[in-house]
């Protein structure tokens, strides 16, 4: 014989009753507290209080998303999980930690660094995407063509009076095309005019006619590129 529940004494009524008897008491608390301090402006306030409670939809817009773990525990993921941030850089996923704390002395030596950083950025910087193409048409695996070109500047030091310098006339060639089997080259420069010219008529031009040497000029005083 089945027993009738009593649904006044399940634990699922009793709790949603006490949930509502709680907000019930709360709202004639903070009405009574509202009179003490503002009488007049008691009724609005408790109104605006009710609607902007009743009227309050939960969407995951009010949520805050962190790291979004896509793979699985072996997976990448990008964003910030606790104190460990999570991102991709040409396809290859990375994880970092947050630094603690981070010092800068601004000694003699970092800031000769920095400026030497900042040179090889400007120069770098003076490239368009179509000239990096140029330059680097084999694009090497976890490293963009700009950073190709940022590694084989800053191989290229010059030290004058503490002072680090990308050493701009030292440098024979950039990039990563084939240089073998090129022509010569002859180059005749003046105050204002630069020429250069190579001979069309050899074998490398005759078995590769639509194809052309690509020409870089650095302008060492002025630490300017031409391509």
């Amino acid at each position: 014989m089945k027993t009738k529940k009593n649904i006044l004494k399940s634990n699922a009524f009793q709790t949603i009753l006490s949930s509502l008897l709680c907000i019930l008491f709360g709202v004639i608390i903070c009405y009574i507290v509202l009179l003490c301090i503002n009488p007049a402006g008691a009724n609005e306030a408790m109104t605006t209080i009710l609607q902007n409670f009743l009227s309050r939809k939960p969407t995951l817009k009010n949520t805050k998303i962190m790291g979004k773990i896509k793979q699985g525990i072996l997976g990448g993921f990008k964003g910030k999980v606790g104190t460990v941030i999570g991102s991709s850089w040409n396809g290859i996923a990375y994880m970092r930690g947050l630094p603690q704390s981070v010092k800068n002395p601004k000694t003699a030596a970092q800031q000769a660094q920095r400026a030497f950083f900042k040179e090889v950025q400007d120069l770098v910087g003076q490239l368009s995407y179509e000239q990096l193409l140029f330059l680097f048409p084999n694009s090497e695996q976890g490293m963009s063509r700009r950073n190709a070109l940022v590694k084989q500047l800053a191989a290229f030091q010059l030290i004058e009076n503490d002072e680090k310098h990308v050493d701009l006339a030292d440098i024979a060639s950039i990039g990563n095309a084939p240089t073998d089997e090129l022509p010569d080259v002859t180059i005749t420069a003046s105050r204002s005019n630069l020429t250069i010219s190579w001979d069309q008529e050899n074998a490398w031009r005759t078995q590769h006619g639509d194809e052309y040497p690509t020409i870089c000029v650095f302008n060492v005083t002025q630490k300017k590129i031409f391509l």
